[in-house]
Formats: structure tokens, C-alpha cells, sequence
């Protein structure tokens, strides 16, 4: 449960118990479930202890007629005996009793009126009677009792109310102290998109401080609707958006507001991650904070692959320092839920050792994560980023990943080979190709031997850039003579060491297989 849900049971515990929320601090250790279950505990028992006694009185009063009994519990009685009995006699009668009081009694009855047991009283309530108290509580500004008798009306007895009640600031106070968190979904759906934005509006208003109500909203929204009302936030001025992350840092709520983020459209994402608040690294560490504490990495890697590289180095920053479990948790994120690239976007602006720590890691998963790694980049046109950071890795995972680039599909192995001439990575294909076996060699050579003589000549160039040849030579030497023929027209510019590279052919024993590369030398 969040941080906003802690919030709330705070709130409601300290109104059973008379008090201040302030006054609580010693139960910050628990969360919301443990804080509702204390609270629901202790008005059990109260009720349980007065149980006996109201339960005589509920049965004495069958003996007055009705309207007394009314009357007397308005006048004489008062709100908090009535609210006892309320749930010991049939709710039939308890209505019957109800219609002969105020409106402003019975709001005080509601008050002190345990729901669950008066639910049938609550659900068997005309409407007209919930909307009449309903606009006396928020007169009188009680959110906390509206919020907990929300679960136990139906939906048109709800939208009445909401129709009735016409403040933004109502509706969002008391959807904060809502028992019933599966209603809001309902609730959500009977407000026109008028007023969702205008309760954002409101939320986003300096001097309003609603914005825990709103996120609390929010956050327990179905993802359809916190995508809803998320798009609609991003919709409005910049600095709407502004207002709620500068919420999100000032009350460490980043566990409500990632989920809602994730939600958001593409388009809400980017303006989101384009807020120049996101590159302060305090804003920063709290975002990290949260996902790390609530596995909300596949909310944010997405949200990190739209921020700016200044924002995106300080989320590396951030995330180079954190403990060995947490990375590990985070790679499993990315590989399961497909976010490598946006992961690769934070590891790549990492200082170099600690670079080195995270690919280390990651060559210290199985083979299945390697080879989604690879892929996923290739799905996103990346190639050129993640071929670097396999030639980084230790010993074995590069082995690994040498066996299993050759077994992609061709159109995959195409555009590696387009990528790699594009950025002149040679080397960190050769590099690959020295952990290969006969098979996988042989699929590089048949690769390359369908390229163009443009792309050989740039090959070749890069290989002598990079003294290469004794990694290209045993990949040549599985090519037919008709593409060794090529190989050795690009390399008329190289006369002057054809020699040297002849020698070193000669010393790995290739030169029965590469004769027509030098047949005129």
C-alpha cells in the first residue's frame, strides 16, 4: 500500500481515538493495512462493550410508537446512542425512524454510526435523504465520514450526491478518506471529463494544497483511468505538471506517481520526462527510491529512455551506486518486461568502472537474457550500443553471446552487419568472431560474402585500421574464390602490405584456403 494510503488511515485512526495525527508519529512503523486493522479493532471493541446495554435499549423501544421514539432520540438521547441502536433493529424500522428526524441529526448520527453494521439501514436510505446530509457534511467540511459511507451506497444514490455536491474540493477530500477503494473506479466514471480536469485544476492551484487528494485519486484508479486523468494533466499548462511532480518530491509519494506516470499515452511520458525538475538529483534519488522499494522499474525505465541526457546522466548517477540485489532486480525487470533499451540509455552514460560492474552482471545471466538483450536491441535499431557492451564483458558471457549472434535470423545478422559498417565497428564484431566455433564462422563468412564491394572495401579499410587480419583471415578462408576475388581487388589500395598480411596468413596456416586472395602477389 502507499504512502498515500498511510496518510489517510492516520487521519481516520486519529479521529476514533480524539486526537491528532501528529500525535501518532510512534505508529509510523506500520502501513496502511496494519493502521486500518488497529482502527477497525478498536471500534469493534467499543461497540462490543456497549452491545448489551443498546441492545436492551433497541428492545424497549419497540414499545413506543415510532414518532416518540424518534422524537426522543433527536431531543433527549442524542446522536451517539441512536447511532448505536441504528444497527440492532431491522432497517425497515430504522428508516421509518429516520424520515421523523432533521437532516442535521442525522448527519450527527452519521458521524458516530458504525457502516458496517447499519448496512442495510445505509443502502435502504432514500436518495434524497443521502444528498440532503451529504450536503451538510461538506458544509461542515467531514470528508472523513462521506468517504466511509461511499462503499455502502449504489451508483445512482453516488451520483446523485455528486451532482448535488458541486465542489471540486468535496469531491476530492472525500475521495481520499473513501473506505471502499473499488468504488472509485465507478465513482471516476460518473464525473464528466469537465470536472475531472477542473479537480486537477484545483489540485494544481499553489494555494489549494490538494494535491494528496488528487494523487490519492489517482492512485487507486484502474489503469484505464489513471491514464485518463494522467493524459489530462499532461494536457494542461506545463506547469500543471510542474505542481504535481514538486507534490510527488515534497511529500515522497513517488510510489503513487510512477504507476500513474507508466499509465500515461507516449505523448504524456515525454512531458513528463522533459520536466527540468526531473534533473535534480534529490528529485531524482526519491524516483530511484521508489521503484527500487516497489518494483516500479517498468514504470520507470520507460519514462528514462524519453528524459534528456542531462537528465538521463544524473538518473545514471543515481543508479550506478545502487546495492548488487537492487541491479539485479532491475536487469530482471528489463529483460522481462522488454525495457533494455532504456536501460542501456542510463548504463552507457555511466562512469566506466561502474559501467563495467553492470555488464559484468548482466554477462553473469543465463543465456536466454543475453540473447533478449541482443534482440530487443536490435528491435530498436541499437546495435550500435550494445555491441560495445558485450565486448566489455567477462570471458564466458562474451562466449556465450559469440554462439548465439551467428543463430539469429538472417535479417537480423543484416542489419548487425549494416549497423556495424555504418559506425565502423569491426572490431567489436572480431572480437566476437574469436569465441567462435566452425559453425557460427562459417555463417559470418557466408554474411559478408553477400555484401557489396562498397561494403567490402569499407571492411577492409577498417581491418587494416584496426589490424584486424588475424581475426577477418579465418572468416575469408570459408569464402569461395569468387568472393576472395573481391576481397582482393579492395585490397589493390593495401599494395604495399599485402606482404605483411600474407605473412600473417602464412603463420595461421590459412594459405591453401586464401590462394586467390594472393594468387598475384
Amino acid at each position: 500500500m502507499s504512502q498515500l494510503e498511510v496518510l489517510a488511515e492516520t487521519v481516520k485512526l486519529a479521529r476514533l481515538l480524539g486526537t491528532t495525527p501528529e500525535a501518532l508519529d510512534y505508529l509510523k512503523p506500520l502501513d496502511a493495512a496494519q493502521l486500518r486493522e488497529l482502527r477497525e479493532r478498536l471500534s469493534e471493541a467499543e461497540f462490543a462493550r456497549t452491545r448489551p446495554m443498546f441492545q436492551k435499549l433497541t428492545q424497549a423501544s419497540r414499545l413506543l410508537p415510532n414518532a416518540l421514539v424518534a422524537m426522543m432520540g433527536e431531543k433527549v438521547f442524542g446522536a451517539v446512542l441512536c447511532a448505536r441502536i441504528a444497527g440492532l433493529m431491522p432497517a425497515d424500522r430504522a428508516i421509518d425512524l429516520s424520515l421523523k428526524m432533521s437532516d442535521a441529526f442525522l448527519a450527527d448520527v452519521a458521524v458516530e454510526l458504525d457502516p458496517q453494521s447499519a448496512r442495510d439501514v445505509i443502502a435502504a436510505m432514500p436518495s434524497k435523504r443521502v444528498v440532503a446530509v451529504a450536503l451538510i457534511l461538506v458544509a461542515r467540511g467531514d470528508y472523513i465520514t462521506m468517504g466511509r459511507f461511499v462503499g455502502y451506497l449504489s451508483e445512482p444514490v453516488i451520483d446523485a450526491a455528486m451532482k448535488a455536491v458541486t465542489s471540486d474540493e468535496a469531491l476530492l477530500r472525500t475521495a481520499f478518506f473513501v473506505e471502499s477503494k473499488e468504488k472509485l473506479n465507478s465513482l471516476i466514471g460518473l464525473l464528466p471529463e469537465s470536472r475531472l480536469r477542473s479537480s486537477i485544476l484545483l489540485a494544481a492551484d499553489d494555494h489549494s494544497g490538494l494535491w494528496t487528494e488528487a494523487l490519492a485519486l489517482m492512485d487507486h484508479a484502474d489503469d484505464k483511468w489513471k491514464r485518463k486523468i494522467g493524459d489530462l494533466a499532461a494536457d494542461q499548462d506545463e506547469a500543471v505538471l510542474n505542481s504535481m511532480m514538486q507534490a510527488a518530491q515534497r511529500l515522497q509519494v513517488w510510489d503513487s506517481v510512477l504507476p500513474i506516470v507508466g499509465c500515461m499515452s507516449v505523448k504524456s511520458q515525454r512531458k513528463v520526462a522533459a520536466l527540468p525538475g526531473l534533473a535534480d538529483p534529490e528529485v531524482l534519488n526519491g524516483i530511484i527510491h521508489a521503484a527500487e522499494h516497489h518494483s516500479l522499474w517498468s514504470d520507470l525505465l520507460p519514462l528514462v529512455g524519453y528524459m534528456h541526457e542531462k537528465t538521463r546522466r544524473v538518473a545514471a548517477q543515481v543508479v550506478e551506486h545502487l546495492p548488487r540485489e537492487v541491479l539485479l532486480n532491475l536487469l530482471s525487470t528489463a529483460n522481462s518486461k522488454k525495457l533494455w533499451p532504456d536501460l542501456v540509455s542510463i548504463l552507457k552514460l555511466m562512469d566506466e568502472a561502474e559501467q563495467r560492474t553492470v555488464v559484468r552482471l548482466i554477462g553473469e545471466q543465463d543465456e536466454a537474457v543475453l540473447k533478449e538483450l541482443m534482440l530487443a536491441m536490435d528491435r530498436a535499431g541499437l546495435w550500435g550500443e550494445v555491441l560495445p557492451l558485450v565486448r566489455m564483458m567477462d570471458a564466458p558471457a562474451r562466449k556465450t553471446a559469440a554462439l548465439l549472434v551467428p543463430h539469429f535470423p538472417e535479417e537480423v545478422l543484416l542489419r548487425l552487419i549494416e549497423t556495424i559498417d555504418q559506425l565502423n565497428l569491426w572490431p567489436d564484431l572480431f572480437a566476437l568472431s574469436s569465441d567462435m566455433g566452425d559453425a557460427e564462422l562459417q555463417t559470418i563468412a557466408d554474411l559478408i560474402a553477400q555484401q557489396d564491394a562498397a561494403l567490402l572495401d569499407r571492411l577492409i579499410q577498417g581491418v587494416d585500421q584496426y589490424d584486424l587480419w588475424p581475426q577477418l583471415l579465418p572468416i575469408a578462408a570459408r569464402m569461395n574464390k569468387d568472393v576472395l576475388l573481391k576481397f582482393r581487388t579492395a585490397l589493390l589500395p593495401l599494395s604495399n602490405r599485402i606482404a605483411s598480411i600474407q605473412a600473417q596468413a602464412e603463420k595461421l596456416g590459412l594459405m591453401k584456403s586464401l590462394g586467390p586472395l594472393f594468387a598475384d602477389s
